[in-house]
């Protein structure tokens, strides 16, 4: 025969001594055998376990995982609470959680959920370097807190994908959380889970382009590529002398052929030396890891590439180096090598005024003013007007012979 609750008037199964829907108490308290803790305590409802399992934790643990509270959840009619008690302690293999998810299955004699705090209400990285960024020195920190009472557990995620999180699960009253800045960003929110609500914490940052890290970069390379150029250039024209005893550069023609011919045997190993430096280069700017070994060839490509943009770039300078080659005797020995570092010094110049405006053209663009990179396009386009006036026949020749004719007065 179903018992009748008196407080909600829900029928109830005949053994139940609780109400399945407010766990009001079905019959008199003298019919009831009371829960005992092992430290002693008793329970007669579920109000009071509720309350003692929160006074003593560990000992809600121990009678939760060991059967004793499904057992006489069992013998008092709470049939549906001990099969919840049996499913927990099977799937959940975090005791903490375990006793907390418990007392929230208690319906309407459950105990207040824990509270959801966060120590801070918003996380700002300020102005942030983006070169710097991969070095994982952007970091905040902040906790997440259960001011009261009971077990808080959840996950904690990122909206955006230049914030990094040092765990996605959580549990534990007291938890500290590190965030990372792994990409340039400018707001994202971090949002907490748990089984006390969600709480969002809101993160700024301002990124920074220094304009003089690419200038420096680049135009170092610009001015690397430029003398490696044109030493091994001069090599390869270079003639040991025996009767002097010293290298010349007098074994060139007045004609052309012979250099470009040199300048297509060193072409090939010219673009081989710089995917070398390229690849180094890639393995100490990014420290690449070996597991990473593949990550090499996009340093080799790039030195491929800057190999050929060089070569094409300063060929025509060579035609002016011919030129004053072929004009230079022996008698002009100590002249040639005064020569010979302006040559060097002039290609460097070339080659960092190429950087310089690469890197600036590459700040431009990260700073998204792309209109105002026409101002260093328009430098590039002079320094690529002078070296085709420099491989030019007549204006090649007139720069040689002022190069040639001033030396004396520069060094």
């Amino acid at each position: 025969m179903a018992i009748k609750c008196p407080k909600c008037g829900n029928a109830n199964p005949d053994n139940a001594r609780y109400c399945w829907h407010d766990g009001a108490i079905l019959t008199t308290q003298s019919g009831l055998n009371p829960f005992r803790f092992r430290h002693g305590a008793v329970a007669n409802s579920l109000t009071e376990l509720g309350a003692q399992v929160d006074s003593n934790w560990e000992d809600g643990k121990y009678h939760l995982y060991s059967g004793d509270f499904a057992n006489w959840l069992s013998g008092i009619g709470r049939g549906d609470l001990s099969s919840i008690a049996r499913n927990i302690v099977s799937q959940e293999k975090n005791e903490n959680i375990g006793v907390e998810k418990f007392l929230q299955s208690f319906g309407v004699d459950a105990p207040p959920l824990p509270k959801l705090t966060a120590n801070e209400a918003s996380l700002d990285f300020g102005r942030v370097d983006v070169n710097l960024i991969s070095s994982g020195k952007y970091t905040k920190q902040f906790s997440v807190a259960n001011p009261g009472r009971g077990y808080l557990y959840g996950n904690i995620s990122s909206s955006v994908s230049w914030l990094q999180l040092d765990t996605s699960d959580f549990n534990g009253n007291n938890i500290t959380v590190t965030a990372t800045a792994v990409k340039p960003g400018k707001r994202g929110t971090i949002i907490i889970r748990s089984n006390a609500g969600t709480k969002r914490v809101p993160v700024t940052m301002e990124p920074i382009h220094p304009w003089w890290k690419p200038v420096l970069m680049y135009g170092g390379i610009g001015t690397a590529l430029g003398v490696i150029r044109i030493i091994i250039a001069m090599i390869h024209l270079a003639v040991y002398e025996k009767q002097f005893g010293i290298w010349l550069f007098s074994d060139i023609s007045s004609s052309t052929s012979k250099l470009w011919l040199i300048n297509y045997v060193w072409f090939i190993n010219h673009a081989i030396i710089l995917s070398i430096i390229g690849a180094i280069g890639g393995v100490i700017w990014h420290k690449i890891k070996w597991s990473r070994f593949a990550s090499l060839f996009s340093g080799a490509v790039a030195g491929s590439l800057a190999g050929i943009v060089i070569f094409f770039l300063f060929l025509p300078l060579d035609h002016a180096l011919v030129y004053i080659i072929h004009h230079t005797s022996l008698s002009d020995t100590n002249r040639m090598i005064e020569f010979s570092w302006v040559v060097v010094i002039c290609w460097s110049a070339f080659g960092l005024f190429i950087g310089i405006a690469t890197g600036v053209c590459r700040w431009l663009v990260r700073i998204h003013s792309y209109f105002f990179c026409a101002i260093p396009v328009t430098v590039f386009g002079i320094i690529l007007f002078m070296l085709w006036a420099m491989g030019n026949t007549v204006w090649g020749n007139q720069i040689a012979d002022f190069l040639f004719a001033n030396i004396g007065n520069w060094l």
